[in-house]
């Protein structure tokens, strides 16, 4: 099977999307695309704390508010996890990226469980 690709493009709108966020004051610590093989497409990941306390719906609206402005929720999908979950704690222990970046972490596990493929910005 084919696995879809994450273009540049998205990678590049997603560099959009952070600076776009982070210059209204909506920070997000952790912020990666991951590939979800269930439905083979790449979603674009945030997490950062109080997700769980204060729901994913203010965040998700949170989001909608910044992006539609600039027309940057188009054409991606974007998901939100609590930055206590498991998978982020083990990207957090493993990894340290304050400043946006951009690499490729494929093929890795992470205290033995694998980690899915995923283009990361920031981790921190």
């Amino acid at each position: 099977m084919v696995r879809t690709a994450l273009v540049e493009s998205d990678m590049g709108k997603g560099r959009e999307i952070i600076s776009s966020l982070d210059a209204v004051n909506l920070n997000f610590p952790v912020v990666f695309w991951m590939y979800d093989e269930d439905a083979d497409s790449w979603k674009l990941v945030f997490s950062k704390d109080q997700i769980n306390k204060l729901g994913k719906r203010y965040f998700y609206q949170k989001l909608i508010e910044a992006l539609s402005k600039e027309h940057l929720d188009e054409g991606i999908t974007l998901t939100l996890i609590d930055y206590n979950d498991t998978l982020i704690k083990s990207l957090r222990k493993a990894i340290h990226i304050p400043k946006v970046s951009g690499f490729w972490f494929t093929g890795n596990s992470i205290n033995g469980r694998m980690f899915p493929d995923s283009y990361i910005y920031r981790v921190s």
